[in-house]
């Protein structure tokens, strides 16, 4: 079980993040959790899409989801949310962004893809991909998936701030 400091920690991360962290840890394909959960595969894709975010798994089958995925991440960073918003004093709607911030992601972003290319060339090496080679393939796409969606949201909070201004 984690500590209160390592829920703190998991739920000072965006939602996206989070989820890949669960992803990562689930041995589970997405075809296994539309199996698992009676849902179609488009419906899990979807979920795990993250550009909708007024869509996700409905909270009463949160829970399947996790014992679907066998992994408990999700309630984990639930709760360490939830903590977190305590800590800090409730519902934070945006956070300011910078110019350097916006560069910092950007270098995120290319150093997750340099990641991608690395692991690429280092699998195709032999000129096939084995599982465990497509797997780690998608574990780092998935991570510049997720730097993107950081930025996406700095974006989002900037374009905010700029229509607030007006």
């Amino acid at each position: 079980m984690m500590d209160g400091e390592g829920l703190l920690a998991l739920g000072r991360l965006p939602f996206e993040q989070g989820m890949f962290q669960a992803d990562r840890e689930s041995r589970a394909t997405r075809a296994d959790l539309a199996d698992q959960l009676k849902v179609s595969l488009s419906a899990v894709n979807r979920a795990f899409a993250f550009d909708d975010e007024n869509y996700f798994i409905a909270a009463r089958r949160f829970p399947e989801m996790c014992a679907a995925m066998g992994t408990d991440t999700p309630l984990r960073w639930l709760l360490g949310r939830y903590l977190h918003l305590l800590a800090e004093g409730g519902l934070v709607r945006r956070h300011e962004v910078g110019v350097e911030q916006l560069f910092r992601r950007l270098a995120e972003i290319a150093a997750e893809y340099g990641d991608v290319a690395r692991a690429a060339t280092e699998s195709a090496s032999d000129g096939r991909l084995d599982k465990p080679e497509i797997k780690r393939l998608l574990r780092e796409a998935r991570d510049v998936v997720s730097r993107c969606s950081q930025l996406i949201g700095d974006l989002h909070c900037l374009l905010g701030e700029v229509e607030e201004q007006r």
